[in-house]
């Protein structure tokens, strides 16, 4: 699986937790680490920073911080991605980009 969606240029993300990996595959497994990762931490807290590394992920892509939240009869989950710099890419001088965003506009 995780090798025939890109062949068919579909993008591959994974969505899980540390305790869901290891009960599916051990955290020994770390194949899927070349995929961004979408991790649930329902803490309501809007940030990278209590992320802790596993099976060969050093970031996140994506947190999901928060968990069935309801506005006008419509439930939602809450989702936070940031443009992060981890420490093993500043000791190799390499920038981890996850999903920053920067608007650059053409000077006339």
């Amino acid at each position: 699986m995780f090798d025939e969606a890109p062949k068919h240029g579909k993008p591959v993300g994974i969505y899980t937790s540390s305790a869901e990996w290891s009960k599916v595959v051990g955290n020994d497994w770390n194949a899927g680490a070349r995929f961004k990762l979408w991790w649930p931490r329902w803490n309501n807290k809007k940030t990278l920073r209590d992320f802790r590394p596993f099976a060969g992920w050093r970031s996140c892509y994506i947190k999901q911080y928060f968990n069935e939240r309801k506005a006008c009869n419509i439930e939602f989950d809450c989702n936070y991605n940031c443009l992060l710099y981890t420490s093993d890419a500043a000791d190799d001088s390499l920038r981890v980009d996850l999903g920053g965003r920067r608007n650059i506009k053409k000077k006339k």
